[in-house]
């Protein structure tokens, strides 16, 4: 009996070392895309529920720009935001930060599709579409970068900026690589570049205009 457990278990365990890497990679749901094409790049950027809502929610409510009756501000459904306008000491109270949270959501789909457009030489045709694509990519990266400095991270000073703390930069989809903080000066020169790099990108009005 322990002769052929030994030798089941052992079938079992060839079978598995020999599956081929094609099985692997059958798709759970034949709705999925892999993005592959230009256009499919470009249908991650038009995700309107993502990338139509960024912007730094918690520094709009903890400024001066108005101003909230008492009344109002105990309705005010998220601790978060009631905890920012008053600048309480703890803000989040054990709940998630969702300018931060948010923002990484979306760095991630900008790094997805800034890694996956360099891997598509385009055609003559596709190449306003590359670059559209690329241009904006970089440009929206910019920007959730340019929101979390001003929120969480000190002021630009050119004295201090290259030992104050910046955000961490992420600029590859690998979420496996590990990725510390940056120095303000290092948050600021990145957005920069990514805003420079767009620019020559970018058509001077978009096609669409919610893009």
């Amino acid at each position: 009996m322990k002769t052929l457990y030994i030798i089941l278990s052992t079938c079992y365990l060839l079978s598995i070392m020999s599956c081929k890497k094609a099985w692997l990679d059958v798709r759970p749901n034949k709705a999925i895309v892999v993005p592959s094409e230009v256009k499919d790049y470009q249908s991650l950027l038009d995700n309107a529920a993502l990338f139509n809502k960024n912007g730094s929610g918690l520094g709009e409510v903890s400024a001066d720009n108005y101003y909230l009756l008492f009344p109002v501000w105990q309705s005010l459904g998220n601790a978060q935001e009631r905890n920012a306008y008053i600048w309480a000491k703890d803000i989040y109270q054990g709940e998630t930060g969702l300018d931060w949270r948010d923002a990484y959501t979306r760095i991630l789909t900008e790094n997805v599709v800034l890694d996956g457009i360099e891997k598509i030489k385009p055609n003559q045709i596709e190449a306003s579409a590359w670059n559209n694509v690329k241009g904006s990519a970089l440009f929206y990266r910019a920007y959730d970068f340019f929101n979390l400095a001003q929120e969480f991270c000190k002021p630009y000073l050119a004295s201090t900026a290259s030992t104050d703390l910046g955000i961490p930069l992420r600029k590859s989809s690998d979420i496996f690589i590990n990725v510390s903080r940056s120095t303000v000066q290092e948050t600021y020169d990145q957005i920069i570049n990514d805003l420079m790099l767009a620019r020559q990108l970018l058509p001077d009005v978009a096609v669409v205009k919610t893009r």
